[in-house]
């Protein structure tokens, strides 16, 4: 199927091409018309002036004509008229009397003493009125003839014609013809630029529109894109509307059957040790299942703690942006990290270049926070936890890597997912699986990413990245 753009730029293609193509018919359809009015009108002053010196020097005046037609002709001339050059007089003359014949022929000498009365240019003047024609001589080219009386004491006493071929505006309407190729062509080759730009400002949207439904498909949660024409904005705005829709029912679904299987264990021990203290067991087992009631009841509040933060990260669409040095966040994160840890994990940022990005500060330092916690939980007794501040040019990177047993192959696919943990290595417990899924909401909230892999050199890796400024 033909892309939109690819259509919208041969619409206005063809379009453009078919309106020139149509002026420039009905243009050069008008130039010769226009040329040989022209040329008629300035025909017109030119027999008026030979007529009235032929009327001085009648009844010598065809021997004068003669005389200066010889001249004339003998001439060669260069006169430039803008592109044209001319070279000789295309200019004839025909005086006739007052009974139509010919007395002088500068175009067919053979012609005089014959009987041009009949001729409508020398029988219109004789009665007073117009006299032109445009016929074609034996030769067959087609000439103009236009003429004018030869008065004296105001009576009519000849009639003198200048006659000009028809082909010599041809030259002119040539250059005019081209000229109005030329501006064809332009107009066309604007209205091809004229189209690539309106496509682009039609299809511009769209396309953001598509590469935006295409990272919500892929799980992303990427902001909504700039706004274009009225159209395509309300199209933006019912996508967005929509992702929200299916987003909310998708996340409601999931939130339920998550948060429904942690409950299961916390819920269970409660039921457990609330038969037992039912049945007043010694006072030493009482206080022990009392404190597991309570130790379960901190997990299942610590769960709804964390659930309630990833909630209100993943539900939002736009972090509050500000300048943060992401270099010095580490280093503070990691020094409240050690003295949680105390003495039995060494944390250690390392040096790093200082790099700014517009985060919400308060979000990424809990993904921080919870990345360290991470890494100090299965990090064995006695190693380092390491922090580096990184950048591949585009992006910010926060490496941290503890030396650990690393992840088992079929974890590494599930890490990041809510409620997804791996047991500690020495007690089996799980943690709740929101931390990373935390840290993974925070970095998609700022069009960034999460990776958690093992480091070619033992323990795992945890690679958080946001976009530079």
């Amino acid at each position: 199927m033909m892309p939109l753009a690819t259509r919208l730029v041969l619409a206005f293609t063809l379009s453009a091409a078919l309106a020139s193509g149509l002026l420039a018919w009905w243009g050069l359809g008008q130039l010769r018309p226009h040329y040989l009015e022209a040329t008629e009108e300035a025909l017109v002053d030119t027999a008026e002036v030979l007529a009235a010196l032929a009327a001085e020097d009648w009844p010598a005046a065809p021997r004068r004509l003669e005389t200066a037609w010889l001249r004339v002709t003998s001439r060669h001339l260069s006169a430039r008229i803008y592109e044209v050059v001319k070279s000789r007089v295309d200019l004839d003359c025909i005086l006739t009397d007052a009974a139509g014949i010919v007395r002088f022929d500068s175009l067919e000498p053979a012609a005089v003493g014959s009987d041009a009365s009949q001729w409508n240019d020398v029988w219109l003047t004789l009665r007073g009125r117009y006299g032109v024609r445009a016929t074609a001589g034996r030769d067959g080219v087609r000439r103009l003839h236009v003429a004018a009386p030869v008065l004296v004491d105001g009576v009519t006493v000849g009639v003198l014609t200048v006659v000009k071929p028809e082909s010599s505006v041809d030259r002119f309407i040539g250059l005019a013809a081209q000229a109005a190729m030329l501006a064809g062509t332009l107009a066309v080759a604007g209205a091809i630029f004229a189209a690539g730009l309106a496509t682009w400002w039609i299809v511009a949207p769209l396309r953001r529109l598509t590469a935006y439904a295409k990272r919500v498909s892929a799980g992303a949660r990427p902001e909504p894109p700039p706004t274009g024409p009225t159209e395509v904005a309300a199209l933006g705005q019912a996508l967005a509307e929509m992702r929200e829709a299916l987003e909310g029912r998708a996340y409601v679904e999931a939130y339920v059957q998550g948060l429904t299987h942690e409950l299961k264990a916390p819920l269970a021990g409660l039921r457990a040790a609330a038969e037992v203290l039912a049945e007043d067991p010694p006072p030493a087992e009482r206080e022990r299942f009392i404190g597991h009631l309570r130790g379960e009841g901190q997990r299942m509040q610590d769960l709804i703690d964390r659930l309630l933060r990833l909630a209100a990260v993943e539900r939002q669409t736009a972090p509050r942006r500000s300048p943060l040095d992401v270099l010095a966040l580490v280093i503070g994160e990691c020094a409240a990290a050690q003295t949680t840890a105390g003495p039995a994990v060494t944390i250690t940022c390392e040096p790093g270049p200082a790099l700014i990005v517009t985060a919400e500060s308060v979000l990424l330092a809990s993904a921080v926070r919870g990345l360290l916690t991470n890494a100090v939980t299965f990090a064995p007794a006695g190693s380092v936890v390491t922090a580096v501040v990184a950048s591949d040019g585009r992006h910010a990177e926060i490496r941290i890597r503890d030396h650990g047993p690393g992840i088992p192959p079929w974890g590494l696919e599930r890490l990041g997912q809510r409620f997804f943990s791996l047991p500690h290595p020495a007690t089996g417990r799980k943690g709740t699986g929101l931390g990373l899924a935390f840290a993974k909401a925070v970095a998609d909230l700022h069009g960034g990413s999460l990776t958690v892999r093992n480091h070619r050199e033992g323990g795992a890796e945890a690679v958080l990245t946001i976009g530079l400024d």
